[in-house]
């Protein structure tokens, strides 16, 4: 996709987004305030290892106070994702919780295949498809004090990070086949242990947990994974997933971390 097409589609996704949120969040999920603002850049990689776009990742906090996590990532001249969430600071401002997330995507020839949204204020998730002769809007209502997370994960598993757990339980909104939530478990899934002057990476993996449901998607998911260098104040360094939802599984890398060592462990 070019450049000029993706920064547009990530502009009036921001102005959509802020210009629909209320004061109040149903997310039952606390997460860690930031340490730090700003941006950073990031390689997409193929399975292969080998490097096929870029992938931009901001964190800012908004004049009304909230806290905006916008990330742009894509093949280049093919599929990518805009994703973003908003949060409100709780707790004194120690934590945030999630008030809404969305995410739209553009397959390999460009064309746009939807946008997810949920609302936790609403309590409402919405899949609203554009790749079909007819599109269409399915919705599915979220339960009291959702514990619903497709963006912020980064924040998200940072007491596993830190060793202030040993587990974290949340839920993904998924479209396809139709609109349903899927349970998932994280955990510390490795140590890699610092070498020639480098950190320790620590290994976040989670999977599908409880019901039919994640029972078949488990059988069919790909290796879901972060990594996070504690020693740095955004810990987040690299992560694997499917680029949207049937997909093509990518790897995202911070700039300066090696692809290599995070696959091999060395």
């Amino acid at each position: 996709m070019h450049h000029s097409r993706r920064v547009g589609l990530a502009l009036a996704f921001c102005a959509a987004l802020v210009g629909s949120l209320s004061a109040h969040a149903e997310s039952s999920l606390e997460m860690a305030m930031p340490a730090t603002f700003g941006s950073l850049d990031a390689g997409t990689y193929a399975q292969s290892g080998k490097r096929v776009g870029d992938r931009h990742l901001s964190v800012e906090k908004l004049e009304n106070g909230n806290v905006r996590i916008l990330s742009t990532v894509g093949i280049d001249g093919g599929a990518s994702t805009v994703a973003q969430a908003i949060l409100t600071p709780i707790d004194g401002g120690r934590a945030l919780r999630l008030l809404r997330q969305e995410s739209r995507s553009l397959d390999a020839n460009g064309d746009p295949l939807g946008v997810l949204s949920i609302d936790h204020v609403k309590r409402l998730a919405t899949c609203a498809e554009t790749d079909r002769a007819q599109p269409s809007v399915r919705t599915l209502e979220l339960p009291e004090r959702d514990r619903v997370v497709n963006v912020a994960m980064n924040l998200l598993f940072e007491p596993l990070v830190r060793d202030r757990a040993e587990t974290v339980d949340f839920q993904i909104f998924v479209c396809r086949p139709r609109p349903y939530l899927v349970s998932f478990r994280a955990r510390v899934s490795r140590h890699i242990p610092a070498v020639n002057g480098t950190h320790e990476i620590i290994e976040v993996g989670y999977e599908p947990r409880g019901g039919l449901v994640s029972l078949i998607v488990r059988q069919f998911a790909p290796r879901l994974v972060f990594w996070f260098d504690p020693a740095r104040s955004n810990a987040w360094i690299a992560h694997r997933l499917p680029l949207y939802s049937s997909g093509p599984d990518v790897v995202v890398v911070r700039e300066g971390v090696s692809y290599e060592r995070l696959e091999n462990g060395t």
